[in-house]
């Protein structure tokens, strides 16, 4: 990235070669006075590195302060809003478990009924028969007896 920028401020230099006045080449012992007095100056050991002045420092410093207590506000609001939705998750799960509980006590008193019920339908059966079985002995021996009387 820095020699991007290099690349990009050597060609802009060359550009403005043209005019002498912009580009001013410095010999051993020289001294570099800035055009403007409050111009930044970089050189090969500063380059990608500025100076401020402690108006740029105060104010910056003062973005950078505030800019730390806006995130730490969004850190604690993440925060909470994990901490809640971690107790829903917590609830959501416990509400599956007594739910899934629930259908397992239901599905075992199911599962009881339904082998009473075959149970009992079986009873009914063999009670019905029998009843049926006692009723044509009663008759025959009704009619047996009837028939002996009337001898």
């Amino acid at each position: 990235m820095k020699w991007i920028t290099l690349l990009l401020i050597f060609i802009t230099l060359v550009a403005r070669a043209q005019d002498n006045s912009y580009l001013r080449v410095l010999h051993q012992g020289d001294l570099f006075e800035t055009p403007m007095p409050r111009m930044v100056v970089l050189d090969d050991r500063t380059f990608g590195q500025y100076y401020f002045y402690r108006v740029h420092f105060d104010s910056l410093q003062k973005k950078v302060i505030a800019f730390d207590h806006a995130f730490k506000h969004l850190d604690s609001l993440n925060y909470r809003k994990i901490k809640t939705l971690q107790a829903l998750i917590h609830e959501k799960d416990h509400q599956v478990a007594t739910g899934h509980k629930a259908y397992l006590d239901m599905k075992a008193m199911a599962d009881t009924s339904l082998e009473k019920a075959d149970r009992l339908q079986k009873q009914y059966t063999r009670q019905s028969r029998q009843t049926k079985l006692w009723k044509t002995a009663t008759v025959i021996l009704s009619g047996v007896t009837l028939i002996v009387v009337g001898l």
